[in-house]
């Protein structure tokens, strides 16, 4: 489904079911109500990127719906937008709409996954310009456009995770990860905001960089399959290990700005 369908059903799912309806409808299907006041105590995190954020959002919530401190404080904005990334703002313009998310939604904490899509030339907006996927000053192109988006889902007092792109299991989109992952973290540490910080992909445990697994095990050592078998994305199981993952570094970035969530639940 293509971004303006999604937006279709958003506007119609909005006009259908009223405010209050509108509300719980949103709940279920990861839409984003509009800006409203604030809720005393509730904490706003925005999942921002390409197909990979759907899944991590998705065990975020399945994550947060088990824990009552959690689910009562919460609020997981879905903003998964399929086939985008950066090297294209004249198909899709993640600086844009990054800067709408904060205005609309105003979260307390960004979390980016992007790049599945970006092998490929990096268009200059304003020039109209092409920098082919593989040329010289490739590399430095990408990076200005990270840094761009940077500048743009930064711009409020809300931290800013980004997540690399997991371990993929075809060698050439593998090494061209790793090479996006080191752009991230080269340009976030260059941008030089605390609250903004790269968070390196989740791994099963014993696995190096380089090593695709479809399958892993529970903590029960029950063996699982945590990947889906087009070599990119992972499974509900998988996505659940990565929001367990996440969880602490997502409780910690909060901390440093100043939010305390009171998790575990029983302190």
């Amino acid at each position: 489904m293509n971004s303006d369908n999604r937006r279709t059903r958003r506007d119609l799912l909005r006009h259908a079911a009223g405010v209050t309806g509108y509300l719980a409808a949103a709940s279920i299907f990861g839409v984003s109500p509009p800006a409203r006041a604030a809720v005393s105590g509730e904490i706003r995190i925005a999942c921002i990127g390409d197909s990979m954020i759907d899944g991590v959002w998705g065990g975020l919530l399945r994550l947060v719906s088990k824990e009552p401190c959690l689910k009562s404080r919460i609020n997981l904005g879905r903003y998964g937008e399929n086939g985008t990334g950066l090297t294209r703002p004249d198909h899709y313009n993640w600086s844009e709409e990054s800067a709408k998310i904060l205005g609309n939604f105003h979260p307390d904490l960004v979390i980016v996954s992007m790049g599945l899509n970006d092998r490929q030339g990096v268009v200059n907006l304003k020039t109209k310009a092409r920098t082919e996927y593989g040329a010289p000053d490739w590399n430095a192109r990408y990076q200005a456009a990270v840094t761009e988006f940077l500048q743009s889902a930064s711009a409020t007092n809300a931290g800013l995770m980004w997540l690399g792109i997991p371990t993929l299991r075809d060698k050439t989109a593998q090494a061209d990860a790793k090479e996006k992952n080191r752009l991230y973290s080269d340009a976030i540490k260059n941008f030089g905001n605390q609250k903004v910080i790269f968070v390196e992909p989740w791994r099963l445990p014993g696995v190096n960089d380089d090593e695709f697994k479809v399958y892993g095990q529970e903590a029960d050592g029950a063996r699982i399959q945590v990947r889906a078998l087009d070599g990119l994305h992972f499974t509900a199981a998988g996505y659940d290990m990565i929001a367990a993952y996440l969880l602490p570094k997502i409780l910690a970035q909060l901390k440093s700005n100043s939010i305390e969530v009171g998790y575990p639940c029983d302190k």
